[in-house]
């Protein structure tokens, strides 16, 4: 999934749109996140949840989970990031918005 959220961040970017990792910290550690980062070419932010504080408020229970957030704060999809075509597809309906 990495390498579509790179192409995203950088094809959608100058239009508003911006990629946000959250990594569950008690699945990975920091020194782990870090070199994924740095591996992946990653160039958005990634925040490393230590404790799974943030991955638990949204109620993720699978991973990967993708949410796709509007401009307003509103949650317009989430869900797994398996269909690449119809996410592109959602991300520019938002952006059009």
């Amino acid at each position: 999934m990495t390498p579509h959220l790179v192409k995203w961040q950088t094809q959608f970017a100058d239009r508003g749109f911006t990629v946000l990792e959250i990594d569950n910290g008690q699945m990975d550690s920091f020194d782990a996140l870090k070199s994924h980062v740095v591996e992946a070419g990653i160039t958005f932010p990634v925040l490393h949840d230590q404790g799974g504080k943030v991955c638990g408020r949204f109620g993720v229970r699978a991973y990967p989970t993708a949410y796709l957030i509007g401009r307003d704060g509103t949650v317009l999809w989430e869900g797994h990031p398996g269909n690449v075509d119809a996410h592109e597809q959602a991300i520019e309906q938002a952006l059009a918005n």
